[in-house]
């Protein structure tokens, strides 16, 4: 099956619950398995959130969110117009330290690490993009899909 599905946020309150309700009614079309569906959605929160509160520091501001499930791939990319940030270039948090001195924030980016299987950021035109890949099945692990970025609508 192949699915390919966006949707454009505006960046404010509402846009959580936008981006779940999407994101749900696209895993249920593409019988995405729970597993891959519940870290997609855990995933995708966190990088949206990010975008709103660091990204444009609680102000409106456009993203638009790209999902493709081919081959047994599942993609999501997330583009936005805030200032160039690429989340993967952050270090790894230290972990060994005791609650009370660990520092607050920080586990978002690690997290969305381990939830999805491949991550790729790139600044190009005045946009963030933040792509994350699942492998729907372990037959993918093969050759990469065809990278079609230069087809998105930015």
């Amino acid at each position: 099956m192949t699915l390919r599905a966006r949707i454009a946020l505006a960046g404010g309150d509402e846009s959580l619950g936008e981006l779940r309700d999407f994101l749900s009614s696209q895993c249920d079309r593409a019988h995405v398995t729970a597993e891959i569906a519940g870290d997609l959605q855990l995933a995708a929160e966190e990088v949206l959130v990010n975008i709103i509160t660091h990204g444009y520091r609680g102000s409106a501001g456009n993203v638009n969110v790209r999902l493709d499930i081919v081959r047994g791939y599942l993609v999501i990319e997330f583009s936005d117009q805030a200032a160039p940030f690429d989340p993967l270039a952050m270090p790894e948090p230290e972990l060994g330290q005791s609650i009370d001195e660990a520092p607050i924030g920080g586990l978002g980016i690690p997290l969305i690490r381990r939830l999805s299987h491949e991550q790729h950021y790139s600044y190009s035109d005045g946009r963030n993009c933040l792509r994350l890949k699942w492998y729907l099945s372990e037959t993918t692990h093969g050759p990469e899909p065809r990278d079609n970025s230069d087809e998105l609508e930015h």
